[in-house]
């Protein structure tokens, strides 16, 4: 191989935690924010919320409205509690990212360590 492929592959080792708390955090970023806007728009509690108050399958009695509400206000509570949960889940794997390199390196410098200390 050449010097230059070494050369490559050390300051991709590197150059790699710079990466991935600068270039690849906002690439995470735009990811989960547009992950989070598809699942917003799939829910579409928006769409639920503007119609409430409009008699479902065109009959327009007390009755019909009175269960259009209460059908829409249950559509609007659990796709919003879909959506929070959604966004948590989202969240979660954005703080993995994050956490995930130092914790890797952690965990490999204990078992360096540890193999040094008691030999195996």
């Amino acid at each position: 191989m050449q010097p230059a492929v070494f050369r490559d592959i050390f300051l991709d080792i590197i150059l790699f935690p710079v990466w991935w708390y600068s270039r690849g955090l906002v690439l995470m970023l735009e990811g989960c924010l547009a992950t989070l806007q598809g699942y917003a728009k799939y829910m579409a509690v928006g769409v639920w919320m503007k119609n409430i108050f409009v008699p479902m399958f065109g009959t327009s009695d007390w009755q019909s409205r009175l269960i259009s509400v209460f059908m829409r206000s249950v559509q609007i509570v659990g796709r919003s509690f879909a959506l929070v949960a959604i966004a948590f889940g989202i969240g979660l794997v954005f703080l993995i990212y994050l956490v995930a390199p130092i914790l890797l390196m952690l965990l490999t410098a204990y078992n360096v360590i540890g193999s040094l200390l008691y030999g195996i």
